[in-house]
C-alpha cells in the first residue's frame, strides 16, 4: 500500500468519525462540541491551503468575515454585553472554521462526503437522544433523531449500487415522511415528500441539461415550492381534524392553527417568532440588536402573538419568552438579520441561493447520491427561513458548504455537459 492510499484511507475514517462525536459537549458558557474540537486539531495537522483556491470557497469566506465584521461593529454600536458578543462572534468563527476543516478532510472526495453525512447522521441521533431533553420518543423524533436518521440511512444507502435501480431510496424517504406524519413531526414529514416528488420529477426527465440558474427560474422553484407547500398544509389539516394522526396531534394543530394567515397558518402558528423578528428588523433593518439580544418589548408582543392562538392560556412559552427576554427568530437568516443587521441576512440569503443551485445542477451528481443531497438541500431551505441556528448546526452547515462547492464544482460541470454533449 503506497503512503497516499494509506493517507486517503485515514481521511475516511476521519470523516465518518468525527462528526458522530456530535453527542459530547463542552461546557465552556456556550455550547462546544467535540467534533468541534477534533476539527480544530484536523486544521493544525492537515494541510488546507489548496482547498481554499476555488473562488467560490473564497466569496464564501470573505462574506463571513464581512458577517463578523458587522456583528462585530454591531456590538460595538449596542454596548453588547462580554458574555453575549463572546457566544455571538464564537458562532461566526466556529462556522467558518468547521467549514474549512471539513473541505480538508474531504478534498473533493464524494464518497467521502457521503461518509461525513453518516457520521452526521448519527451524531445527531445520539446527540438528541442523549441530551434529555424530551421524555417521549415522538418529540425527539421531530427534534432531531428522524433528521438524523433519514440522513445517515440515505447517506449509508448511496454505497450499494445494485439497490439505486429500484427506487428504494425515495421508497425509504416517503415510509419515513409518513412516519415523521404520524408522530407529529409535520415539517420534516413534509419536506421528504416534497424530496420524493423532487427525485420522481427529475428522474423522469429525459433532458438532462444542466439548467443556468436566472431570476425567471429561482422565482419558478419559490411559486411551486410554495403551492406545493399550501397544498401539503391544506391537506395535512383535513387529515388531522378528521383524526387520522391521533387526539395529540388535532389538539397541537388547533392550539398552533393561526386562521388569519389562511392555508399557511398551520406554519405561522407553530412559528410565531418570525412576525416579532420581522417587527425587531424593521425597528433597526441596517446595524441589528447586537449578539444574543434581548429586548422585553419583543417578549410581550411574542406573548401577545401567542394569545391569539386556541389555546388562550398559552401553558408553555418557548424559552424565547418565558426565560429570557431574547429577540425571538426561529429562522437562520431573519435571526443573522436580527443579530448583526442586513449583512447577515445578505449571508444567508447567499447560501440559500446557493443549496438552489445545488438543486437545480443535480444533474451533474452521481445518481447514487442524488437523494441525500436532495433532502438534505431541502432541509437547508426550510432550516435558513424556519428553524434557529442552533450550536450543533455549525457542524452541519460546514458539511453543507462543502457540499456545495463540490458539486458546484467548474470541472464537474465543464465534464457533465461534454458528457451530454457525446452522448
Amino acid at each position: 500500500m503506497t503512503y497516499e492510499y494509506m493517507k486517503m484511507k485515514k481521511l475516511d475514517y476521519i470523516a465518518l468519525i468525527l462528526p458522530v462525536l456530535l453527542f459530547v459537549e463542552v461546557n465552556v458558557g456556550g455550547r462546544l462540541f467535540l467534533t468541534e474540537l477534533a476539527l480544530l486539531l484536523c486544521l493544525a495537522l492537515l494541510s488546507w491551503k489548496r482547498e481554499l483556491s476555488s473562488s467560490r470557497v473564497k466569496f464564501l469566506i470573505v462574506l463571513l468575515v464581512i458577517w463578523l465584521f458587522a456583528q462585530v461593529l454591531t456590538d460595538i454600536a449596542r454596548a453588547t454585553p462580554f458574555v453575549d458578543f463572546v457566544r455571538g462572534w464564537s458562532k461566526i468563527i466556529f462556522i467558518g472554521l468547521d467549514f474549512i476543516a471539513i473541505l480538508a478532510i474531504i478534498q473533493n472526495n464524494e464518497r467521502r462526503l457521503m461518509l461525513f453525512f453518516i457520521g452526521l447522521g448519527i451524531g445527531t441521533v445520539l446527540n438528541e437522544s442523549s441530551s434529555g431533553l424530551y421524555a417521549d420518543f415522538a418529540t425527539n423524533w421531530k427534534m432531531g433523531v428522524g433528521m438524523g436518521t433519514v440522513i445517515a440511512a440515505l447517506a449509508f444507502l448511496s454505497f450499494y449500487p445494485r439497490l439505486s435501480h429500484k427506487n428504494y431510496a425515495v421508497i425509504l424517504i416517503i415510509t419515513i415522511s409518513v412516519f415523521s406524519f404520524l408522530n407529529n413531526a409535520r415539517s420534516l414529514g413534509g419536506l421528504l415528500f416534497v424530496s420524493a416528488l423532487y427525485l420522481q420529477f427529475y428522474s423522469r426527465i429525459h433532458h438532462h441539461e444542466i439548467i443556468r440558474l436566472s431570476v425567471k427560474k429561482v422565482t419558478l422553484v419559490f411559486g411551486s415550492a410554495l403551492l406545493l407547500l399550501t397544498i401539503l398544509s391544506v391537506g395535512y389539516g383535513e387529515l388531522v381534524t378528521k383524526g387520522v394522526f391521533g387526539e395529540e396531534a388535532l389538539y397541537k394543530y388547533q392550539s398552533q392553527n393561526l386562521k388569519k394567515f389562511g392555508p399557511l397558518g398551520i406554519i405561522m402558528g407553530g412559528r410565531t417568532e418570525l412576525l416579532v423578528a420581522g417587527v425587531a428588523i424593521t425597528d433597526s433593518p441596517l446595524i441589528g440588536h447586537g449578539s444574543w439580544a434581548k429586548d422585553v418589548k419583543y417578549k410581550l408582543l411574542l406573548m401577545e402573538i401567542q394569545s391569539d392562538l386556541k389555546d388562550e392560556d398559552v401553558k408553555a412559552l418557548d424559552q424565547y419568552s418565558s426565560n429570557f427576554a431574547l429577540i425571538p427568530s426561529h429562522s437562520h437568516i431573519l435571526g443573522a438579520w436580527v443579530e448583526s443587521g442586513v449583512v447577515g441576512g445578505v449571508f444567508w440569503g447567499y447560501v440559500f441561493l446557493l443549496i438552489i443551485k445545488v438543486l437545480i445542477n443535480i444533474g451533474s451528481v452521481n445518481h447514487l447520491y442524488r437523494p441525500v443531497i436532495v433532502v438534505l438541500c431541502m432541509i437547508s431551505l426550510w432550516d435558513i427561513i424556519f428553524s434557529p441556528l442552533g450550536g450543533s448546526r455549525r457542524i452541519y452547515w460546514g458539511g453543507m458548504f462543502v457540499l456545495s462547492i463540490v458539486i458546484l464544482s467548474s470541472e464537474r460541470i465543464k465534464k457533465y455537459n461534454l458528457g451530454k454533449r457525446l452522448t
